[in-house]
């Protein structure tokens, strides 16, 4: 019968030591923000034929009204809008269908200089580890966080 209990107590520590040590590990900071926040997505159109401000302000007003848009701004002087929408909510397809405005605006994603690829430079290192397995991980992490139980206003 001591032997049974040695074996329990051995079993015991082999696990519950790699538990606590994963629980230390996701509890060791303060849960981020962005958990409890609604996922959002950023979409840059140029809208041609987008010139005068109270039009700007007209489709501006119909852009907010959207059920899941949290900003947008339109700037007549380069015909650029700019939406930020949870896609819980939204697509970026119904946000561009909003933008033209039942066709009578011209919508194209918007060249920039900054997002360009004609520039004929060095490549860049990239991460190894895939985007999506940093997010499982960073959820997982989330999730065994006991500190987040205890975060009031959310």
């Amino acid at each position: 019968m001591h032997t049974r209990t040695r074996r329990f107590r051995s079993w015991l520590w082999a696990v519950a030591l790699p538990v606590l040590a994963l629980l230390t590990w996701a509890g060791w900071e303060e849960p981020s923000l962005h958990h409890y926040a609604a996922p959002t997505r950023l979409t840059i159109v140029r809208v041609g034929g987008l010139t005068d401000a109270t039009r700007a302000q007209e489709l501006y007003q119909r852009i907010r009204s959207l059920d899941g848009v949290t900003a947008c701004t339109i700037t007549p002087a380069t015909q650029l809008a700019v939406v930020a929408y949870e896609t819980e909510h939204l697509s970026e397809a119904e946000v561009r269908r909003a933008l033209s405005a039942g066709g009578a605006y011209a919508v194209a994603p918007a060249a920039l200089a900054a997002a360009s690829s004609d520039h004929a430079g060095p490549a860049r290192p990239q991460c190894p580890v895939p985007a999506s397995y940093l997010v499982a991980i960073d959820r997982f992490r989330f999730a065994l966080n006991v500190r987040r139980l205890f975060v009031r206003g959310v």
